[in-house]
């Protein structure tokens, strides 16, 4: 009965897609040891149910396929799907990072420099 509530109920929260899988499989093994076996479907379904808000969008595409995706066929597509998040978030990163150093390599602020007929030099900045 614990364990039933405990698949039920479990979220992947912060996890990481690896482990919110891995949680989830040590509790179906669990229940498959005591004569209580899950079905491919229903790991399946329960592993999208508990998916972090922010994976929403792959719901459908998951259970519209036909057959149906496998428990490790959907880990994996998952596992790609959040992978992809962060490439992307890390592209944003070093384009933000990019935007707010400037184009300038040195550094140097931009000024103006004004050389005088002496050989003396003044510059003034923006």
């Amino acid at each position: 009965m614990y364990l039933e509530t405990e698949l039920r109920t479990l979220q992947q929260g912060d996890m990481s897609m690896n482990d919110y899988y891995t949680k989830l499989k040590q509790i179906v093994d669990q229940l498959r040891d005591i004569d209580h076996p899950v079905s491919e479907l229903s790991q399946v379904l329960k592993l999208l149910r508990g998916l972090n808000p922010r994976r929403h969008y792959v719901k459908p595409v998951i259970t519209s396929k036909y057959p149906s995706y496998s428990f490790q066929s959907t880990r994996s597509f998952l596992i790609l799907e959040e992978l992809s998040a962060q490439h992307d978030a890390n592209a944003k990163a070093g384009q933000a990072l990019a935007v707010t150093h400037g184009d300038n390599p040195s550094g140097s602020s931009n000024s103006a420099s004004t050389d005088h007929k002496d050989g003396s030099s003044s510059s003034t900045a923006p």
